[in-house]
């Protein structure tokens, strides 16, 4: 029979690269009391061991796994890949692993947070939970009680209870709104989102401001957020009785979805009719013609949505609740005309 492999230790470590058990421990838990020639030598010794730093022992004494909990909607979006994109790599510069999880399903089209989601991750031990999903007041409730920290990213909770990173919505459609008022038009539609949204409440806030500022009619049509979203409200404003020079899309798939439908009809943009759209997903950019839209600082949002979990997770006392609101950048491009 074949022997068994030597199981490596930090004591073999330090053997190699002669310096104390403790030395080895500060450099693998990255503290800064080491100097750098010392620290390449433990490295290197770890390197030549092919010695792993033992996580589950660690967190058997710390009580911590280091792994936080990231549940969106879908992995299906680009703005949530990119979320997740850089909020993994934030939280490996903290020594920390994610598991990411998506609340729909392609058949769905909203679903709120379960707790047997949350009592899923709850078993696995995790750290720390960034929620990017749709919240009950019921829901918020529970959560409040929890010891384990949560931040919210990309929408608000139903309570305001729980820490929150997101887009400046208002600001960000009162701007799309203002640019297509600049350009002549004054019979603007705002087309989707999902009513009982904070979010939703806000960008549709900044939209009907800015028509009113200017003495116009806000009208709001349809809803939801997907491309087939965009289809159907197309479909009902083309055959209904609405008189429009441009079209605001809650996001940019449904701006897609806008554009795609007028065109089957023989209506182009933005000869015919503006649309614009709202996240600054690459299809924008590269979509015929290139779509005005709206862009989330998803670098931002998840910087500080990852720093605030670490701070909640170091500061397990604190009760102060933080909501950050992060500044949009408007984006023009093809699909606005002046009339």
């Amino acid at each position: 029979m074949p022997s068994a492999k030597k199981i490596i230790t930090r004591e073999d470590v330090a053997k190699l690269a002669n310096v104390s058990h403790m030395t080895v421990t500060r450099v693998l838990n990255g503290e800064a009391n080491v100097s750098e020639k010392t620290r390449k030598r433990v490295l290197e010794a770890c390197d030549r061991l092919q010695f792993r730093k033992n996580l589950v022992a660690s967190s058997l004494r710390s009580r911590k796994s280091h792994a936080i909990a990231v549940i969106i909607p879908t992995f299906r979006h680009e703005l949530y890949s990119r979320l997740l994109s850089v909020i993994e790599e934030e939280a490996q510069k903290k020594e920390y692993c994610i598991i990411a999880s998506q609340l729909l399903r392609p058949d769905q089209a909203q679903a709120y947070l379960s707790w047997s989601r949350i009592s899923e991750l709850l078993c696995r031990n995790v750290d720390g939970i960034i929620l990017d999903c749709d919240l009950t007041p019921e829901m918020e409730e529970r959560l409040a009680m929890e010891s384990v920290p949560l931040v919210c990213i990309n929408r608000y909770s139903p309570l305001r209870q729980l820490d929150t990173v997101v887009s400046d919505y208002r600001s960000g459609f009162s701007n799309l709104t203002r640019l297509l008022i600049r350009n002549g038009h004054k019979n603007i539609i705002f087309a989707g989102g999902i009513a009982g949204r904070a979010e939703f409440s806000d960008s549709l806030a900044g939209y009907q401001e800015e028509m009113l500022r200017n003495g116009l009619t806000p009208v709001q049509h349809g809803s939801g957020y997907s491309f087939e979203d965009g289809i159907a409200i197309a479909d009902d404003l083309i055959h209904g009785r609405f008189s429009f020079s441009a079209v605001m899309g809650s996001s940019d798939y449904v701006a897609v979805g806008l554009i795609s439908r007028f065109q089957e009809h023989g209506l182009q943009v933005p000869s015919d009719i503006s649309v614009t759209g709202f996240a600054g997903d690459s299809i924008t950019q590269f979509y015929h013609p290139a779509i005005t839209t709206a862009q989330q600082p998803v670098q931002e949002l998840a910087l500080t949505a990852v720093q605030r979990l670490m701070y909640r997770i170091a500061h397990p006392d604190v009760k102060d609740k933080m909501t950050a609101c992060i500044p949009v950048m408007v984006l023009e491009r093809q699909s606005v005309r002046k009339l």
